[in-house]
């Protein structure tokens, strides 16, 4: 785990003691390296640099959640999350 004061959190803006993580991708065997930022602010991880292929490490049928758009996202107190479909908020 590195250290770097230099990259900014793209979620907000953050640029001070963001940790800086090199992972392999195991879930398809490619091992291949990827950097993550891990934010010391909004604690969110995010990929440092998005690869040109990035589809080339998904098959055809991979499913995903869709489009996240900014009414998916559910405020709490510990931060934001992301709301799956379907389901309902419990509480308020």
């Amino acid at each position: 785990m590195d250290t770097s004061p230099d990259v900014t959190c793209k979620l907000c803006g953050n640029n001070n003691r963001n940790k800086i993580h090199e992972v392999r991708e195991m879930l398809f065997g490619t091992r291949d390296k990827f950097r993550y930022l891990e934010c010391d602010t909004c604690h969110s991880i995010q990929i440092c640099t998005l690869p040109d292929n990035l589809g080339t490490y998904y098959p055809s049928d991979y499913y995903s959640l869709g489009e996240i758009t900014l009414s998916s996202w559910q405020m709490s107190h510990d931060g934001p999350k992301i709301r799956k479909p379907g389901l309902k908020s419990q509480g308020k």
